[in-house]
């Protein structure tokens, strides 16, 4: 049976190395390098602590000094903890025990009358009472103050469960959606770290997900949230919001959805264009079998997002309208039907969807010509004479101006594809770009890098032949004013200087905050005016122009890559004259 020691009064308040110096001087030096090995840095966390020898019973080869200092070996492998040191330890918790026993029968409290009895003494060692009580005090003539509510419900959380067991911890409805807005907002890892260093302050994040579920947040594959999306608006006062789709390739597998009860993972069919929920829902064994064997499986995932259009001053977030599997097996009529019937939607919900964006992908660029009746029309629906359109003024002598002057909803590709293709374009093996007598090459910038100084221009060759395609940096960092200005001092630079500036304009027009809405239309009309300029050029060219544009263009190359040029450029050339006769029949 252990014997108590005797410890000064203060104990409780000792730490780091006070407390080692006791630690040692009381139960000697092996206890004290155990209590350290194992962050144990006061009296306070070493009577927390369940179990002192525990680390006894793991596997680390880290431990096995330590492990002979405080046990034997023995031919099983185990250790046995050495008597002493038992003996030591144990005598040290009992006191540490009698002094915190001793402390709380110092504070009297008695329950049937209004006031609250703490000795001077006790206070004098928890300082942090004294300006607790004095907050209060303050706090309780400031009784009309709401803004400190959620302190205040946070500071009585945390002291209720930390005088539980952690199994039992509870908390109030304000730390519960302070929790979950923190957990949406920053993140499991930043959440996770914020809820570790304040014991008793939050739930865990199963407890969060579980909060999630209960307000009818899990998604259903296939469902579009409009009601989730006018609670999202309501939030940042707009009814105005553009909506924008895409899809990314996922890995196709089933799985069963227990929210839901159907599987998920099969490709899901189209109703007017929209996906039917719910869709492979069974009981059946041999229904599912059949579903396995003759429907195809989810390549890719397409989503839905929702952006409040707000003020300048304001920023707000997209929310997520819908997310479902598909095969890609569906009609450019298909995304239009799903677009009017979205619009439709919302627009019963309050919410006035302006327009559309994707990327460029050629059913989705076919769908946004369609609505926008860019040299084409949907004789079948009128989307222009709904309602609902809006109106386009301009003047009448602004035939270049390719929009009608009713229009239901606006469609743009994003921009970031845009750059990144561009990008792309130049990377490619089997294209060839020229304007006028000079190709648009990467090897100017190649030759710029090798031959310049990189605080001039700031490239390196992973910038212009980056692994990922999509890598829409490398976009901001070849076509910045100082690649081009630098590429001025390379000879036959011009054309490739005017593609970069293409994608300097697009990125300024379309992607940077911090354009004016002057800058903005320039920069937007400037790449219009450039691309229509480029392509007849393009489609006054035969194939008879391309042998003295290829001349010129590579006079310093060997003859072999001339050839391989002029193959290239004629494909093109009959392609372009091809389109030119359909366009002008």
């Amino acid at each position: 049976m252990s014997i108590p020691i005797d410890l000064p009064h203060d104990v409780l308040s000792y730490h780091d190395n006070i407390f080692y110096d006791l630690v040692r001087g009381k139960c000697g030096g092996i206890v004290e390098e155990i209590f350290k090995f194992q962050k144990i840095r006061s009296a306070q966390t070493l009577l927390r602590i369940t179990d002192i020898f525990d680390f006894m019973s793991y596997d680390s080869d880290d431990l096995n000094v330590l492990k002979q200092k405080v046990g034997f070996r023995l031919n099983n492998g185990q250790y046995q903890i050495k008597p002493g040191i038992l003996m030591d330890v144990d005598s040290f918790l009992q006191s540490l025990r009698i002094a915190n026993d001793n402390l709380l029968k110092a504070v009297p409290i008695d329950y049937s009358s209004d006031n609250f009895t703490i000795s001077q003494d006790f206070l004098r060692k928890h300082p942090i009472i004294m300006s607790l009580i004095q907050y209060y005090s303050i706090e309780q003539l400031n009784s009309d103050d709401t803004g400190m509510s959620f302190l205040n419900s946070l500071m009585k959380n945390i002291t209720q469960n930390l005088s539980r067991p952690k199994n039992s911890y509870r908390y109030n409805e304000h730390v519960k959606r302070f929790a979950v807005s923190l957990y949406i907002l920053a993140g499991r890892n930043a959440y996770e770290f914020v809820r570790i260093n304040i014991p008793g302050a939050f739930p865990s994040t199963s407890t969060i997900q579980s909060f999630l579920d209960e307000e009818e947040r899990h998604m259903k594959e296939g469902e579009f949230r409009f009601d989730i999306v006018r609670r999202h608006l309501s939030l940042t006062n707009t009814n105005i919001a553009f909506c924008s789709e895409d899809c990314t390739a996922i890995i196709p597998k089933v799985a069963y959805d227990i929210n839901s009860n159907s599987f998920v993972g099969f490709s899901l069919p189209l109703d007017v264009g929209r996906p039917i929920t719910d869709h492979y829902r069974t009981e059946s064994f041999a229904q599912l079998e059949s579903w396995f064997s003759s429907v195809d499986k989810s390549t890719l995932l397409n989503i839905h997002m929702i952006q409040p259009i707000t003020s300048t001053e304001q920023t707000s977030s997209p929310i997520i309208l819908s997310a479902y599997g598909t095969n890609s097996k569906y009609t450019s009529i298909d995304i239009i039907r799903r677009w009017i019937w979205i619009f439709d939607e919302c627009l019963a919900k309050g919410i006035r969807i302006i327009g559309f964006s994707t990327d460029g992908d050629p059913k989705y660029l076919k769908a946004m010509k369609l609505v926008l009746g860019f040299f084409a029309s949907l004789p079948n629906m009128k989307i222009s004479d709904r309602p609902h359109a809006f109106e386009v003024s301009r003047p009448d002598n602004w035939n270049w101006f390719f929009l009608r002057q009713r229009q239901l909803i606006l469609c743009f590709q994003d921009p970031i594809h845009i750059c990144t293709k561009l990008r792309n374009r130049l990377l490619s093996t089997t294209a060839e770009m020229i304007i006028g007598n000079q190709r648009i090459s990467l090897d100017l910038l190649s030759e710029m890098i090798a031959s310049r100084s990189k605080l001039k221009h700031g490239l390196v060759k992973s910038d212009i032949y980056p692994h990922d395609k999509q890598n829409f940096a490398s976009c901001e960092k070849i076509s910045s004013n100082s690649v081009i200005s630098t590429l001025e001092e390379i000879s036959n630079s011009l054309a490739t200087r005017l593609y970069l500036r293409l994608i300097r304009s697009v990125i300024i027009a379309y992607i940077d905050r911090a354009t004016s809405i002057n800058d903005r239309v320039y920069h937007a009309w400037f790449t219009v005016f450039l691309c229509r300029i480029w392509w007849a050029w393009l489609l006054t060219k035969t194939e008879h122009d391309s042998d003295e544009m290829l001349s010129r263009s590579s006079h310093e190359n060997s003859s072999q890559s001339i050839g391989k040029l002029k193959r290239k450029f004629l494909s093109q050339i009959r392609r372009f004259n091809r389109s030119k006769s359909m366009h002008i029949n």
